[in-house]
């Protein structure tokens, strides 16, 4: 009886604790928070990366391939919606957008459904500007279909 009874304050005085009206204090880890940066997009489900066999070098260009799992058609952007980020772990424990060095062309990309049998499997290019290697990034892409937003990401190490 005495221990649920400490038990219990102590619960209660954790939710005190936490509780200060003030929701940039409640931790998120890496990926809650970079799926935050998305809301109301599902990722990773309908649309994948696939995985690259060999590191991401800076010198030249990276190529991601990502592949359509939906029953439908998805339409991409010229760009992609196509987004890169670095983890900052030290200072804000926040998700950086850098630069990527493409121009793309201004032609949107269909992409058919894997089930279709048509080619499903589409490809594009980055050239992120970083300032220190090796470094791991985060590059996502994104699009509406039936007014319902679809992504992937990927996480790559990159090295020079």
């Amino acid at each position: 009886m005495k221990i649920k009874h400490l038990s219990l304050i102590f619960s209660m005085m954790i939710l005190i604790g936490c509780n200060d009206n003030n929701p940039s204090k409640i931790p998120l880890n890496k990926n809650d928070a970079f799926l935050a940066l998305f809301p109301k997009c599902e990722m990773n489900s309908n649309i994948r990366f696939l995985p690259n066999k060999e590191p991401a070098k800076l010198s030249g260009t990276i190529w991601l391939n990502f592949q359509n799992y939906s029953e439908t058609t998805m339409s991409f952007p010229s760009d992609l919606n196509l987004k890169i980020f670095v983890y900052n772990s030290t200072d804000s424990e926040q998700w950086v957008p850098i630069i990527n060095n493409i121009k793309y062309l201004s032609k949107p990309l269909v992409l058919e459904p894997k089930s279709s049998g048509i080619e499903s499997i589409a490809s594009t290019s980055i050239k992120p500007i970083l300032t220190k290697l090796p470094q791991t990034i985060r590059v996502s892409i994104t699009t509406n279909a039936n007014t319902e937003c679809y992504g992937a990401f990927i996480d790559m190490e990159v090295v020079p």
